[in-house]
């Protein structure tokens, strides 16, 4: 194994190891913003969204991103802050440049990633 290779799979076990955490948000209902605000957000990233529903007090978003990546993610509905995040992608190239192009250190604590 080459050592872009052995790099992905380090990132990609701690990903998984995070990633399995149980997520709970504690907002407070009077602080929650509305989902349509989070959808909004999401799709000025590129997002098809296509439910949010809350799940454990958070928000929980379904989604595909603008490479037709599928996504699950945990946000916390007040700030509306991303707190777990998974993806699916189609191939071990397509993770290769997803985590070439993203900051793996912001990434760590909150993405789980499938293959």
């Amino acid at each position: 194994m080459n050592k872009k290779g052995l790099k992905i799979l380090t990132v990609l076990s701690l990903c998984s190891a995070v990633a399995q955490a149980e997520v709970e948000c504690h907002d407070p209902l009077g602080k929650w913003q509305p989902r349509q605000q989070l959808r909004h957000k999401l799709e000025q990233k590129g997002w098809q969204v296509k439910r949010i529903r809350v799940d454990d007090h958070c928000y929980e978003v379904k989604a595909l991103d603008n490479h037709g990546h599928k996504i699950e993610a945990k946000f916390g509905p007040a700030e509306l802050d991303i707190l777990a995040l998974e993806m699916e992608f189609v191939g071990t190239r397509e993770i290769e440049n997803f985590l070439e192009n993203h900051n793996q250190a912001q990434l760590l604590p909150v993405i789980k990633v499938k293959k």
